[in-house]
């Protein structure tokens, strides 16, 4: 007797699941996308004062520039979400990269210090591009890689798409996409599928826990100029710009990879999310004694570290939202987690600022209390992985022979 869980149209499970060494073509050149449109998110913020400078303008209109990433994505990822779902990765890709080159070449309009307003148009056009790059890597890891490799494919769509880029592969490469490919509902809504996660405990601590320890990141993304500038107001903000360039890349690169490496060979998404939490908090508290005391070389030190583990929360969140809310459309869930993070992020950008310029210590201690209860919070999470779960049962039923890689 088969299991209802495992209901899949399947004769001969050898030939109908497979993996295609295509996969990787396809996960790279969609991350060397993502890493261009990604470093236009904090491009203007770095420098901060600099822009301030040449083109005249005060500290709000700057962080704008950024902020607008995440305003973006706050109003428009559910018609990019029901794009996605409705077209195709492939068409969804090409939208997302000709927005982003669209956005990239309208800088050069920006050139004459009366122009600013052509930086904030173009930063809107590349946001909007971010919408449907950020709503793809967890459906592109579920749709053409296994059950043990999803988590590290959605690190490298992550970590950084496009005329080579195939919607899906002939044939589903684990059972739960292929169950997921025959009972999906036509008719779900983000509406629809909101109104189940408000039911789903697992997947709401989720969104707090990875909304706030994400949403921080982002939001130091922001205010990394301000911030260093008020622990060293002699100094220019040229180091700046190479500290967070460290900083993604030992986070967004390095950190991601790695965990979701682990996620994939241990499956134990409660006990990665809670340790790389606490080293982020741990690590945080060590960055706001560092720059209150405005130690130069503590800071080059220890905010790599903290972007390691920060950095990697965003595919530990993306693959946790879909483990908790299978067999709902992978969009829908991470796109909420994502408004999440960026509602999150705009928050402590405003909370900051506004109590920085009162107290420089109780906007750091902001940071690291809110760490605190996000790492608190895991705990409280259920072990259930529902996606583990129906590949675990389907290899079980089916006999599925994980060698089968076209």
């Amino acid at each position: 007797m088969s299991d209802s869980n495992c209901n899949v149209p399947i004769s001969n499970s050898e030939d109908y699941i497979k993996l295609y060494k295509y996969r990787w073509i396809i996960i790279v050149i969609y991350g060397l996308f993502n890493a261009i449109n990604y470093f236009q998110s904090f491009l203007f913020n770095v420098i901060a004062n600099i822009i301030e400078d040449y083109y005249g303008v005060d500290e709000t209109l700057t962080q704008l520039s950024g902020l607008v990433f995440m305003i973006a994505f706050i109003f428009i990822f559910i018609p990019v979400g029901y794009f996605i779902e409705k077209t195709s990765l492939r068409t969804a890709s090409l939208v997302g990269a000709g927005l982003t080159a669209l956005g990239n070449c309208l800088k050069l309009l920006a050139i004459s210090p009366d122009s600013f307003y052509w930086i904030l148009i173009s930063q809107t056009i590349c946001a909007i591009a971010q919408v449907f790059m950020l709503l793809t890597p967890s459906k592109l890891a579920s749709v053409w890689f296994g059950a043990e490799e999803v988590s590290t494919a959605c690190a490298i769509g992550l970590f950084g798409t496009q005329m080579v880029f195939r919607s899906k592969p002939p044939t589903p490469p684990s059972f739960s996409q292929a169950k997921l490919s025959t009972t999906q509902d036509d008719k779900m809504t983000y509406w629809v599928a909101t109104k189940g996660f408000l039911k789903n405990k697992d997947y709401l601590i989720v969104l707090f826990t990875i909304g706030i320890g994400y949403g921080i990141w982002n939001s130091f993304g922001i205010l990394v100029n301000q911030i260093f500038l008020q622990a060293f107001p002699d100094d220019d903000s040229s180091e700046v710009g190479i500290l967070t360039s460290i900083t993604c890349i030992s986070g967004g690169c390095f950190g991601t990879m790695i965990f979701g490496y682990i996620l994939d060979k241990t499956h134990k998404f409660k006990l990665v999310a809670f340790t790389v939490l606490l080293a982020n908090t741990l690590a945080s508290i060590g960055q706001a004694v560092c720059f209150v005391n405005s130690y130069k070389l503590g800071v080059m030190i220890i905010v790599p570290i903290n972007g390691f583990f920060c950095g990697s929360l965003f595919v530990i969140g993306f693959e946790y939202a879909i483990e908790t809310t299978y067999p709902t459309p992978e969009p829908f869930g991470a796109g909420i987690l994502n408004a999440m993070v960026n509602i999150s992020a705009i928050l402590y950008v405003f909370i900051y600022s506004a109590v920085a310029n009162m107290s420089f210590v109780l906007g750091q201690a902001i940071f690291v209390v809110s760490l605190a209860l996000a790492t608190v919070a895991t705990l409280f999470i259920s072990p259930e992985l529902r996606r583990r779960n129906a590949n675990l049962k389907c290899e079980i039923n089916k006999g599925f022979d994980k060698n089968s890689i076209e």
